[in-house]
């Protein structure tokens, strides 16, 4: 389950009795588990973090020089939320893919439907130019960091761009024309990739994953009859490898869904429905609306949204602590699934109810006891280990999919290699300079597959703990 959605379920079934009247005392009296000193300390380091990633640069190598020492941030929105002649092409698409019961994006692309023909003519160039522009930045921080902009209403003009791009990229390789055609789709992996670079929630993350994989997968059938000239080959691999030395640290998007907890979870129970976050709010995020229908309408954890603040605050905290510690900025993705598998795998099995129902009542003895400040520290504790412990399982998933996505650039590195050299390795070649570094590219911290197949082809794979539903990456060979 993934951990936001975690969190709000298990607030809403913590406890039916924290929104009823309480027989023993009442909201206004109601014993406190935060003061406004504590309280104003959490506002003061969120407000901080969002300031530094609002000035923060993500200097990134640039797949073809030469570069823009501009910011992308403007470049990018633009193919998320177009305002010129882009703008009509995502939701045409996206009505071309849904228009019938059986039709998939990518069905329609393979079959050459003479509707997605004719729109990929008229948008492609316009892609092609987008991701050209976006991609010649060294600076590419995502546009869309928690706390300095809202996501998108939708990604789904991200993933419609992507199969459009690809296709015309692909009908260019047959026209002739296919280093410029695989140019297309390296500055296209490029700019979607920095979609999800910084500070970016799960879903901008794994949406950058999601367009890059579609345009990957045309770079691999183009190369399969692709006749490369060996300059264009050397360019097109400087290019790879700069994407390849471009995956930013998991770490980054971990500390992104530290932001929407404190931005979306904490601060509006602090603040009230009114209050708009920095960057505004975004599409999926919960909204502390009485009169609609949202998860801030269910039961508190708490009896006061002061507390409820403080609950949320303290859990992220935790939470971030312990994501630190099982995938630091330094580690590789195989260490960071490791890591945040581990890290899923020691939550307890808890009735939340019962302990938010046993704990509340221990509160209300300490009110006559002379150790409510003991209790209540206790009590918060207790709170924040059960909601903590049910929204970290999710996210080694997460780094799965991330490194089966960066498993396939070295995919298409080891392919371009391969055209380079003009021969599939033996098995014996395998062992030997560039292959094994390639097969095992710095950020991953693993190796990729490599299995022939019985007709002389070879089939390259992530890792096995990874997580795509792709195909292996099969690559034509020669006879030697």
């Amino acid at each position: 389950m993934h951990g936001r959605l975690a969190l709000l379920l298990i607030a809403a079934a913590c406890s039916k009795r924290a929104n009823e009247p309480s027989t023993t005392t009442t909201t206004t009296d109601t014993p406190r588990l935060y003061t406004a000193a504590e309280l104003a300390t959490y506002e003061k380091a969120l407000l901080a973090r969002l300031a530094e990633t609002a000035t923060r640069t993500c200097v990134r190598p640039i797949v073809r020089e030469p570069g823009v020492d501009t910011p992308a941030g403007p470049d990018l929105v633009e193919l998320v939320e177009p305002t010129g002649p882009l703008t009509a092409c995502g939701p045409a698409f996206g009505k071309l893919a849904t228009s019938g019961a059986s039709a998939k994006a990518g069905d329609l692309i393979e079959a050459r439907d003479p509707a997605v023909v004719a729109l990929a003519g008229t948008c492609g160039p316009l892609l092609e130019e987008a991701v050209r522009k976006a991609a010649a930045h060294r600076d590419a921080c995502s546009p869309f960091q928690l706390g300095v902009s809202k996501e998108p209403e939708t990604w789904m003009n991200v993933i419609y761009s992507a199969h459009l791009l690809g296709l015309h990229a692909r009908l260019s390789a047959e026209r002739g024309t296919p280093n410029a055609a695989l140019w297309m789709l390296i500055n296209g992996a490029a700019a979607f990739r920095d979609l999800g670079r910084g500070r970016v929630g799960l879903i901008g993350a794994m949406i950058a994953v999601a367009s890059t994989d579609t345009l990957l997968e045309q770079a691999r059938a183009i190369l399969t009859t692709a006749k490369l000239a060996p300059a264009d080959l050397e360019a097109l691999i400087a290019g790879v490898d700069g994407l390849l030395a471009s995956e930013q640290p998991f770490a980054d998007t971990l500390a992104g869904e530290r932001e929407y907890f404190d931005l979306y979870l904490a601060m509006p129970q602090l603040k009230g429905k009114d209050w708009v976050p920095p960057g505004g709010w975004s599409l999926n995020a919960p909204r502390p609306d009485p009169d609609a229908e949202s998860p801030f309408k269910a039961m508190p954890v708490t009896k006061h949204p002061h507390d409820e603040a403080g609950i949320m605050f303290e859990t992220a905290s935790v939470m971030a602590k312990a994501r630190e510690e099982a995938c630091p900025a330094t580690a590789t993705l195989v260490a960071c699934h490791k890591g945040l598998t581990t890290l899923g795998e020691t939550t307890k099995a808890i009735d939340p109810k019962a302990a938010a129902e046993r704990l509340w009542s221990d509160l209300m003895t300490a009110v006559g006891s002379g150790d409510l400040l003991a209790s209540a520290r206790r009590i918060r504790v207790e709170l924040v280990a059960i909601l903590a412990g049910i929204a970290q399982p999710s996210l080694g998933a997460y780094a799965a999919k991330r490194a089966a996505g960066y498993a396939r650039i070295a995919a298409l590195r080891i392919h371009l290699e391969i055209l380079r050299k003009g021969t599939c390795p033996t098995e014996a070649e395998l062992a030997d300079s560039p292959y094994p570094n390639l097969r095992a590219p710095v950020a991953l911290g693993d190796v990729v597959d490599i299995v022939p197949r019985a007709n002389g082809d070879l089939d390259i794979s992530p890792p096995a703990w990874t997580v795509s539903k792709k195909p292996p990456w099969r690559i034509a060979c020669k006879p030697r």
